[in-house]
């Protein structure tokens, strides 16, 4: 009779349930990966459609829904590239595929993930050399498919996914990288270890398939659970109720935690579950009204939706919510935080680290070296000694490692040994001793007697004709594994010289033992899992952060540790799917933060962003347009109020505190706020159609090296442009312009020049100064057209990230006449008198305002920000008139009166910081720095 079931024991089938999840019916049948045929059919299958606003009639529907939205958007830009292609196999690259040719598969690695297929690649297709380190293609979680050569995908087709790309293997930065292909089905994987058979490789320019694999997995783990937020999701449930930890017993909770400073006298501070709150709360906790009130949801409702806007200090009061919740849950249940952006979610740990909170970081890349240190993967190496059940399994792997090796020089052998004979597949234990003999009981040949004559193999009468020439300098690798798990792929250079060898044979036994390899990785998940679970709970972590694609890929670790909490921070960024797939069955709070205002989830398939289907639109933006309560923050402390007037259109109940009005102006600038630089320059088009102008680069450029000359750090300086083409530009144009000085990152790592960003990576984050470059201007004045720019959200992003300075450069008649206007004539209004065809610019030194309309006229300033005119103050040593070329606002050693205004014919050549920047100067933008998702 088994014994009662421990807490290890419910743990581990936690996870057990998520390595090997049951096949159910219905969509839970169908794979996550692309299949060949679906791949390889002229037109794709359409999901079924759902309406935005409308309640599921049941949890299965809703789920199904979204797995089929997120499974065509995995599967329809590589089927649309696999297609393309199929019409055109002698194309260059085009916008939507990546073509790799001479793809040659090289061994297998077999690494802790399973067996990986090595394989190597041209990229002669691509229309200019390729930047490997620095490129998004083929990196780690990217589907691929690919067809032998010359079938080309007429009649076969092998879906893989990139799991490794070796970019340390290469010598140059041009020449294509090894990869490492995870083919999911052993059989398939076997079949293509024939080194001398040349494939061709489809990448689609679009498409990320990691990001959505891990949430289908989630959405079908989701579907064998309940959740207490199924109601909401699917029923639409309204009022939001309590969390399970919080009876209606307790009319209110200590808030304590949020005091100043702590003194044991003083009494406890509480605040109401629910109805008014007293206004002491505000002074003793540093809180504005608005967020005393959004603290309350959060720390006493099931469901918070917080609504920030721009400036508001979400992040504060997440941080105050978090301070209460850690003070009322049990310190052996994590909390969850999560964030759309590694940024975001390492900014909120970094938080957690100065507050004195404990943490642990799934997965990402950190850069702050708080949040470096307490990364799962470092404390992993803290606890390793701990690793003996993972140790056992890791020898069980390294035996079948040695077999495959063993395999693979016997099926690949020596030039006189042509064919693979039956007692190979006995020793490696492929088949039996009494096996082997009853085929070799009829032959009693040598290898020499049968070189030339496969029929008079032991094997002859299963082959027939399917033998396998191998050229004298291919060969079949397979690797030991380093200690570092990244596996090294050695060679058998006994198989150089081989001639021929049995296909069917070949691929029956490494189907073998690619099964149990795989087997055996899978029961490594598990115990490595478990092993996670000791060390997190050892390390005494009250918080677990991850970005919410981690939500999904750490699935299993986090449902077993049976998080009761989870804040969602930029959830109105994040797609519903990714919440619904991470809705763990002990979860009793969730916090939704972020600002349906802002940025939408982003949609790889365009068709999919509009209804139907509705991909673009979060679960938080859902809930508040059906209705749900929501709180929203009002007061802002980040823009001037004349930049925060841009805003009140869209947001007409934010109010600046008075800490905005008190901010300094910017040196070099005179007064001004915002600044709207009009001109009607037309822009041009990449190769990829990403849209770039090159006046309003060269403009920027010009204005950055004057506000640095005068004073402002480049750290303090941004640049947001709404097309990936026209960051490349501005980037080329700033090094053309000036040597970049060393700035500190956020992350605390030195970096050069200005930050120049696309709108749709700068959420979240804000500057002293901003440059916005709009970039559209057609030439065709008859046709105007905004382009992103007549994105709402984008716009709104846009406007509200400076502090102190906002200056915006484009074509405002362009955005007045096009359908953008809706947007853009509200701004302009309320720019009025601020929109000018040149930008001031004014000699702190002197009081003069200069006027610059065009990017050669920079070159009228003088070399340290000074207007150019013999300076005229007085020494304050001697008491001499200086009568140095005057260098603006760092002259501080000199006193006296002003000289008369500059002569507008009067200019010196800048020089910026001295020296002309090293790297690239060409204007061209280059291939794959840009952001593909951003055009």
């Amino acid at each position: 009779m088994p014994g009662p079931v421990t807490e290890s024991d419910r743990l581990e089938n936690i996870i057990r349930s998520h390595v090997y999840p049951e096949g159910g019916t219905g969509w839970r049948r169908i794979s996550e990966l692309p299949v060949a045929e679906e791949l390889m059919t002229a037109t794709g299958k359409t999901p079924s459609p759902s309406s935005l606003n409308t309640v599921s009639s049941s949890k299965d529907e809703y789920l199904r829904f979204h797995y089929g939205v997120l499974r065509h958007e995995g599967v329809e830009p590589l089927r649309r590239a696999v297609q393309i292609y199929k019409s055109a196999p002698d194309m260059a690259e085009s916008t939507e595929t990546c073509i790799y040719t001479e793809v040659f598969v090289r061994g297998v690695n077999i690494i802790r993930l399973g067996s990986m297929v090595r394989v190597t690649f041209s990229a002669v297709r691509t229309r200019q050399l390729v930047n490997w380190p620095a490129s998004q293609r083929l990196v780690p979680g990217t589907v691929v498919a690919l067809s032998p050569v010359p079938d080309n995908f007429q009649k076969r087709c092998i879906v893989a996914v990139v799991t490794g790309r070796y970019d340390e293997a290469i010598n140059c930065s041009e020449t294509p990288p090894p990869l490492d292909l995870e083919i999911r089905d052993p059989e398939v994987a076997a079949s293509i270890m024939e080194p001398d058979q040349e494939y061709v490789m489809i990448e689609a320019r679009s498409n990320y398939f990691e990001a959505v694999r891990h949430v289908m997995e989630g959405l079908k783990q989701a579907a064998k659970e309940e959740s207490p937020f199924d109601k909401y999701l699917t029923k639409g449930a309204k009022p939001i109720a309590r969390p399970a930890c919080l009876s209606r017993d307790h009319p209110s909770l200590d808030i304590s935690s949020l005091y100043h400073r702590v003194d044991a006298n003083i009494e406890p501070l509480k605040i109401p579950a629910q109805g008014d709150i007293p206004e002491h709360i505000e002074n003793k906790t540093g809180l504005d009204g608005s967020q005393v009130v959004a603290l309350q949801s959060m720390i006493t409702k099931e469901l918070s939706i917080i609504q920030g806007p721009p400036g508001t200090g979400k992040t504060h009061t997440s941080m105050a919510a978090l301070k209460v919740l850690l003070s009322t849950q049990p310190v052996d249940v994590p909390i969850i935080i999560t964030a759309q952006k590694n940024d975001t979610v390492n900014e909120l740990l970094s938080r957690c680290h100065k507050q004195g909170v404990n943490f642990i970081r799934l997965g990402g890349r950190a850069r702050n070296d708080a949040v470096f240190q307490r990364t799962l993967f470092n404390l992993r190496a803290i606890h390793r000694g701990k690793a003996r059940r993972r140790d056992q399994f890791q020898k069980r792997l390294d035996f079948l490692k040695s077999q495959a090796k063993i395999l693979l020089q016997r099926c690949f052998p020596p030039f006189r040994q042509q064919l693979m004979l039956p007692e190979h597949l006995q020793v490696v234990g492929l088949i039996t001793l009494r096996q082997c003999a009853s085929i070799m009981v009829n032959w009693n040949g040598s290898l020499n007697t049968i070189a030339g004559d496969v029929s008079r193999h032991p094997f002859g009468p299963w082959l027939g004709n399917e033998t396998l020439a191998i050229g004298p300098h291919q060969s079949i690798h397979v690797p030991f594994i380093s200690d570092n798990g990244a596996g090294e792929v050695l060679g058998s250079e006994e198989g150089e010289h081989n001639s021929s060898t049995n296909i069917a044979s070949t691929r029956l036994a490494l189907t073998r033992v690619f099964e149990r390899i795989n087997d055996i990785t899978r029961e490594l998940k598990v115990v490595r899992w478990q092993e996670d679970i000791e060390t997190i709970q050892e390390s005494g972590a009250r918080i677990i952060g991850c970005t919410t694609t981690g939500l999904t890929k750490y699935r299993g670790l986090i449902a077993a540790m049976q998080p009761r909490v989870m804040m969602i921070e930029e959830a109105a960024e994040t797609r519903e799917a990714n919440i619904t797939a991470a809705l763990f069955p002990t979860l009793q709070q969730m916090i939704l933060v972020g600002d349906h205002m802002q940025l939408a989830p982003h949609a790889d398939v365009l068709e999919l962003s509009k209804p139907p289907f509705n991909l673009n639109v979060s679960l938080f933006q859902r809930l508040v347009e059906r209705g749900m309560e929501y709180s929203s923050l009002h007061i802002q402390r980040r823009m001037a109020p004349e930049i925060r007037r841009l805003l009140s259109g869209w947001y007409p109940l934010l109010v600046d505190h008075d800490c905005t009005r008190a901010q300094d102006a910017v040196p070099g600038m005179g007064s001004q706020r915002v600044l709207w630089f009009d001109h009607q320059e037309p822009e041009s088009a990449n190769r990829y159609a990403s849209k770039f102008n090159t006046f309003e680069a060269g403009m920027v450029a010009g204005l950055y090296k004057h506000l640095v000359s005068n004073g402002t750090r480049p750290s303090n300086i941004t640049v947001l442009t709404f097309y990936s083409g026209q960051k490349t530009y501005i980037e080329n144009a700033l090094r053309r312009t000036c040597q970049f000085p060393g700035r500190q990152s956020t992350d605390g790592y030195e970096e050069t020049g200005p930050e120049v960003q696309t709108v749709d990576g700068y959420q979240g984050k804000e500057n002293e100064v901003i440059l916005i470059s709009v970039t559209r201007s057609p030439e065709d004045r008859r046709k105007p057209d905004a382009g992103f720019v007549k994105d709402l959200r984008r716009a709104i992003v846009a406007l509200s990230r400076p502090r102190r300075l906002l200056v915006v450069l484009g074509d405002a008649q362009n955005l007045a006449l096009s359908s953008a206007r809706h947007i853009w004539g509200g701004v302009l209004d309320k720019i009025g008198s601020w929109r000018t065809e040149y930008i001031p610019i004014f000699c702190e030194a002197h009081g003069t305002e200069i006027h610059i309309s065009k990017p050669d006229e920079w070159e009228k300033l003088a070399s340290e920000g000074g207007c150019g005119v013999a300076c005229g103050r007085r020494e304050i040593v001697h008491g001499a008139l200086c009568d140095s070329i005057c260098r603006g606002a760092p002259c501080r050693e000199l006193a006296g009166s002003m000289a008369s205004n500059v002569p507008s014919s009067h200019s010196v050549r800048s020089s910026g910081e001295g020296h002309v920047a090293s790297g690239p100067t060409s204007l061209t933008a280059e291939e794959d720095l840009l952001d593909l998702r951003d055009w």
